[in-house]
């Protein structure tokens, strides 16, 4: 059933916000494909006072259940955003997998021995094939190159189950409760346990122990280039919110980026035929330059 009263609904939001054990968490609300065509993008909700105290970026799990959070939250979902939130944590890292056949989460648990914390169903198709999202959660450890090891498990999930993309640890999760506009459900535990995967922290032993010589750190974030030359720092605020949107662990839509910085130098009062022309002399082929 796709309808559920008010406090059913919480229910399934604190079950799912108690089984990931987060600190606290980020609240990131996406538009529908209609409203991204319009030009509408993925927007932080942080404007609520907290209940809790907490004081940065982010609410506690009693926070929800504030009316005016709780009802800011309702609208943006019944005008076609998707209600999503990322854990932030100092005990535990999260793999959010989207989009899981239901052979692939068989192939998961049974081949991979992965223990899902939350499983959630999402749609049906015409073959009667399931799909689901879920989340696995393991431990931090105390290497001073955990989190780049964690993404690199993350990403050994990511890359073979669901979607097929690589996200980040912190990538956006679908909120219980509420509509996930992508497949039109009704978000509820189909499953929702408090444990931790022991196939996560088994991978990410294996990694420390193989040393990943490869591995590189974080890369530094691009420079806003002001040296006067409109399509350098037209080029450099592109780079920057790629940069931006693959920190915060979202997939990077190029046509998304693109409308978001269309928005910010339209804004700024270039000229949209400017702003055009740099997209067209962006696709042009570079000229090679032979120097004997």
């Amino acid at each position: 059933m796709n309808y559920a009263s008010v406090s059913d609904r919480q229910k399934f939001l604190v079950s799912q916000l108690s089984t990931f054990d987060a600190d606290h968490f980020i609240v990131i609300v996406k538009p529908n494909a209609a409203l991204r065509r319009k030009g509408k993008t993925d927007l932080t909700i942080n404007h609520i006072p907290r209940k809790s105290g907490f004081r940065s970026t982010g609410y506690a799990v009693e926070d929800f259940m504030q009316p005016r959070l709780w009802n800011c939250l309702s609208k943006y979902n019944s005008e076609g955003y998707s209600i999503t939130v990322k854990c932030k944590s100092t005990k535990y890292h999260y793999v959010a997998l989207y989009d899981v056949s239901h052979a692939e989460l068989t192939r998961l648990v049974a081949g991979e021995g992965a223990t899902p914390c939350f499983v959630s169903f999402l749609s049906e198709n015409d073959r009667l094939e399931k799909f689901y999202s879920l989340v696995l959660r393991f431990c931090v450890t105390d290497h001073k190159k955990d989190t780049i090891y964690a993404k690199k498990v993350a990403s050994s999930f990511q890359s073979k189950f669901g979607l097929k993309k690589i996200d980040d640890l912190e990538a956006c999760i679908p909120l219980a409760g509420f509509w996930d506009k992508k497949s039109g459900t009704l978000v509820k535990p189909s499953r929702s346990k408090n444990r931790d995967c022991d196939a996560c922290t088994t991978r990410l032993a294996t990694f420390v122990k193989g040393g990943l010589a490869d591995l590189q750190d974080e890369p530094e974030a691009p420079v806003i280039d002001r040296s006067g030359n409109d399509d350098f720092y037209f080029e450099s605020c592109l780079q920057m919110m790629i940069y931006n949107a693959d920190k915060a662990g979202d997939v990077v839509n190029e046509a998304d980026i693109e409308r978001r910085l269309i928005n910010k130098l339209v804004k700024e009062h270039y000229h949209i035929d400017q702003i055009k022309g740099f997209f067209v002399r962006r696709e042009m082929p570079k000229e090679e330059v032979c120097d004997f």
